[in-house]
């Protein structure tokens, strides 16, 4: 009764405790919760001092992952501490940021830490750095500096103080006193870090850096160099999550192109773990209303007789592989094709005409002016695409028909093509129709499957007049789509 007792007083004093109920692996739409029981499993099992890069492409959600995985440490009772770096980028100093994150969220968990006599002593001991003799040193010796006299003649001021008579005397001495402090500082975290045991917790303290790629070059090696130095402890795990090509990218920048990026990361971090690949059926499900419903809009194929949802999300998901999109994009783009049908449905309510749309077609348009591809800017709706623009994959959007073709036959469906066609007493007329449906036609041979599709997509090209104002073609969608573009 009393360890329970000290375990609700404990989690609710957290910092974030009232992610608590807001971000949880269970409601997770991603689905990464064995993911995270797995990862809290190994992290919590070190206790000498590690660090891990969580490694996560920009839009992958790691955001949204730190914030359930602080949840999770917290229900197991570990001191938890959340600090976003990019927060604090506007600041030149990451250790005042770390020390005063670690100090006010350690705090929270027991009241009484600021009496102890270990964190009056790990005050003192960062103070040393953040504002001592320290400073003073580092603005003779920095570059930025070298050009102003007068800052150098205070800073040399402030570091001599007098005391030795040389500054090669004490900047030796500064040397020698900084190292111990830093030493001092490893141990007496770890025993603040002890103290918290008595308040119901389980060691180790786990700290998550956040938002790490988004911070200046400069800033976040600085943030990791603060870190390693300072912070890498007993009974501490830090877990700094990065978008790593990103960041190898920053580090480049800082020290040219024929440094060797990688490989400097590489000694910050004591082990690498990737952000597990969400299931994007899963999450679309959890995301696409059911029986969604757009009054005078008619959506095709009807593979799905009617069903939407079924229809978005088996398409955003197949094409969110071929297309490469995260988590991110994905979300975006909902957002952009529900504003596109939208607009078809106000469109068709004041013509009172029902609009006629390849959904597909429609998502394909999406991604490709997002991603800025010249396909959207040079097709038009009465030629054929130019197919040395499609990208090519041996990929399955059903068995036996691939990505690739699926799209060039979407677009298709955008686009008309003219025939001359034979009448009675050799007249000759112009037959205007959709160019996808000649070749959906000749798959209604193929494999069981695929002749299936076919068979729904060409009866729905072929109902429609396509000289009619209310089907779709490539300017339909064009419009809207740049129209839509214009939200983020």
């Amino acid at each position: 009764m009393e360890n329970t007792t000290h375990q609700a007083i404990f989690t609710e004093q957290a910092k974030y405790a009232d992610w608590k109920e807001k971000y949880t692996f269970e409601n997770c739409l991603l689905k990464r919760g064995e993911y995270g029981e797995f990862l809290a499993d190994y992290i919590t099992g070190e206790h000498d001092g590690f660090v891990l890069n969580l490694d996560g492409g920009w839009g992958s959600g790691k955001t949204e992952f730190l914030k359930r995985f602080y949840s999770l440490l917290l229900k197991r009772n570990h001191p938890v501490i959340y600090i976003d770096a990019w927060e604090s980028d506007f600041s030149k100093d990451p250790l005042t940021v770390v020390t005063s994150e670690l100090l006010t969220q350690l705090e929270a968990f027991n009241y009484n830490l600021d009496s102890i006599e270990e964190v009056e002593q790990f005050k003192k001991m960062c103070g040393r750095f953040i504002k001592g003799v320290a400073v003073g040193v580092s603005a003779y010796i920095s570059k930025q500096y070298l050009g102003d006299p007068s800052i150098i003649g205070n800073a040399v001021q402030q570091a001599i103080s007098g005391e030795p008579d040389s500054l090669l005397t004490a900047l030796s001495t500064e040397h020698q006193e900084l190292v111990r402090a830093i030493q001092q500082i490893r141990i007496t975290l770890g025993e603040v870090a002890g103290k918290l045991t008595g308040s119901g917790a389980n060691l180790p303290v786990v700290v998550l850096v956040d938002e790490l790629d988004r911070c200046r070059p400069n800033y976040a090696i600085e943030m990791l160099e603060v870190i390693k130095h300072f912070f890498k402890t007993d009974n501490f795990v830090f877990v700094v999550a990065t978008d790593t090509d990103q960041l190898v990218h920053s580090i480049a920048a800082v020290y040219g192109a024929g440094f060797d990026a990688a490989q400097y990361l590489k000694r910050f971090f004591d082990r690498k773990a990737s952000l597990a690949t969400p299931d994007l059926i899963q999450y679309l499900s959890a995301k696409v209303q059911d029986n969604e419903i757009y009054q005078n809009v008619n959506t095709f194929p009807a593979r799905y007789h009617g069903n939407l949802k079924k229809l978005k999300v088996e398409t955003i998901a197949k094409l969110s592989n071929y297309y490469q999109l995260r988590i991110r994009d994905i979300d975006q783009l909902l957002n952009k094709l529900d504003a596109c049908l939208r607009f078809a449905q106000s469109i068709g309510s004041k013509k009172q005409e029902v609009q006629v749309i390849c959904l597909p077609a429609l998502i394909i348009g999406l991604i490709e002016f997002d991603k800025g591809a010249s396909s959207f800017y040079n097709r038009r709706a009465n030629r054929p695409d130019d197919l040395s623009l499609i990208k090519y994959t041996e990929d399955e959007i059903l068995e036996g028909l691939k990505i690739t073709d699926f799209v060039n036959l979407c677009i298709a469906c955008t686009q008309t093509s003219v025939s001359e066609q034979q009448a009675q007493f050799g007249r000759t007329y112009q037959k205007i129709e959709v160019r996808a449906y000649s070749r959906l036609h000749d798959m209604r041979g193929g494999q069981q499957e695929v002749s299936r599709w076919a068979n729904y997509m060409s009866s729905d090209v072929a109902s429609y007049d396509v000289s009619s104002n209310n089907y779709w073609l490539w300017e339909d969608y064009k419009k809207v789509i740049e129209l839509a573009g214009n939200l983020e």
